[in-house]
């Protein structure tokens, strides 16, 4: 191929990988704002749909064509520091996908499922019980931890608190968003009351 062909793929693949993503946010928080139970679970569906048709095709024509492209200022890692970087953050947010997003997606993805018939999104007392839950597993890894019967530095013992810090989170902010609690506000107004009443701790 040519190199303006690979160049064209590339820009294409930029295209759509940004503008899959631009957008999505967009639509997304425009149907949770709607605190529809079956528009918000059909949005859900729609991300994870189009994040393997757009995002993954994206992230294909980009690093393929990046890689090519490439060889012109003598390759990734050894050319100019702005490709090395560059090709370093474009890995780097991709791990944060893999690691931190598609668990998170997937997880909505679960509560979706129930959006449409039970109104879950709505259901302050099934949230909390499904928080209780995912923090009493949490902490069955940590006490099998703290005596011995796995080991913090594994990586996948890592990955199985992520997980299950991350179900924790989701729920927690579901109940936020049920309550109409403003985390930010909520945090600067808990910690002034307990600075009032413990001191002020540097």
């Amino acid at each position: 191929m040519s190199h303006n062909a690979w160049l064209a793929l590339h820009v294409l693949g930029v295209v759509i990988f940004l503008g899959n993503i631009i957008v999505t946010a967009v639509w997304k928080v425009l149907a949770d704002r709607t605190r529809n139970p079956a528009i918000v679970a059909y949005a859900q569906r729609l991300v994870t749909i189009t994040d393997i048709a757009f995002t993954a095709t994206g992230v294909i024509l980009i690093i393929v064509s990046g890689q090519v492209l490439a060889d012109d200022f003598g390759g990734v890692f050894s050319g100019p520091f702005w490709l090395t970087l560059g090709w370093s953050l474009f890995i780097a947010s991709g791990v944060i996908w893999v690691g931190i997003l598609i668990p998170i997606q997937v997880k909505q993805a679960r509560l979706a499922k129930h959006f449409g018939n039970e109104g879950v999104i709505y259901s302050i007392p099934h949230n909390t019980l499904a928080l209780a839950g995912e923090v009493g597993e949490f902490a069955n890894i940590v006490k099998k931890i703290e005596r011995g019967d796995l080991d913090i530095r594994d990586a996948d013992v890592r990955m199985r608190l992520m997980m299950e810090w991350t179900d924790i989170f989701i729920y927690h902010m579901l109940i936020g968003g049920l309550i109409k609690v403003n985390p930010m506000m909520a945090y600067n107004y808990v910690r002034a009351e307990n600075e009032k009443r413990f001191g002020q701790h540097d």
